[in-house]
C-alpha cells in the first residue's frame, strides 16, 4: 500500500513539474535548432558561391538541406534534454548517490585516442564511408558526361576506398604506441 502512494505522489509531483520541465526542454532544443538552422544557411550561402555544382541545384534542394540541419539538430537536442530532465525526475526519488554525468562533449584526451578509436571502429568507418559517399554521389550527379550508372558505380567505388583507408587507418592507430611507452608481453 505504501508503494501505491509513492506513486501516486510521483504521479503528481510529475503533473506539477511537467510544463516547467517540457518548457526548459523546448527553450533549449529550440537555441541549439536555430544555432544550428542559421549555420547550415551561412555554410549554404558561402558554399553557394564557391562550389559550382551546388550552384546549379534548384532553390528547393538547398532549402531542404538547410532545414534537415536545423530540424535534426532540435530533435537531437529535444531527445538528449528529455533524457537529462527524466534522469533529474527519477533521481528525486532514488535511493542510490545521484548518477554522474557524462563527459564533455568535444573533449579529446590523447592519451586514450587509439582505444577510443577502436573502441568506436565500426561507427567511424561507417561515418567515414557515409559522408564519402554522400559528397561522392552529389558530386557524380552533378556530371553531365556518364551515365546514372556510372555515377552509382563511381560513387560507391570511392566510398568503398574510404571505408577500407578508414579501417587501415584505426588500425595503424591501434598499434601505434608513443615512443616512451613500455610493453608488457
Amino acid at each position: 500500500m505504501a508503494n501505491d502512494s509513492a506513486q501516486i505522489s510521483a504521479k503528481e509531483l510529475r503533473k506539477s513539474q511537467n510544463p516547467e520541465m517540457e518548457s526548459r526542454i523546448l527553450w533549449e532544443s529550440a537555441k541549439w535548432g536555430s544555432l544550428w538552422l542559421l549555420g547550415a544557411a551561412g555554410a549554404m550561402y558561402y558554399i553557394n558561391y564557391r562550389v559550382p555544382f551546388v550552384r546549379r541545384l534548384q532553390l528547393p534542394y538547398k532549402v531542404f538541406t538547410v532545414a534537415c540541419v536545423g530540424s535534426g539538430a532540435f530533435w537531437t537536442v529535444l531527445d538528449k534534454q528529455a533524457m537529462i530532465e527524466d534522469r533529474k525526475f527519477a533521481q528525486q526519488f532514488s535511493i542510490t548517490k545521484p548518477v554522474e554525468e557524462t563527459k564533455e562533449a568535444f573533449k579529446i584526451n590523447f592519451d586514450t585516442l587509439p582505444d577510443q578509436l577502436y573502441q568506436n571502429r565500426f561507427k567511424l568507418v561507417l561515418g567515414i564511408w557515409a559522408a564519402t559517399m554522400g559528397v561522392a554521389l552529389t558530386y557524380n550527379f552533378a556530371r553531365r558526361d556518364i551515365t546514372r550508372a556510372q555515377k552509382l558505380i563511381n560513387s560507391r567505388m570511392v566510398a568503398q576506398a574510404a571505408g577500407i583507408a578508414g579501417f587501415g587507418g584505426i588500425a595503424a592507430v591501434s598499434q601505434w604506441k608513443p615512443s616512451g611507452a613500455v610493453t608488457s608481453n
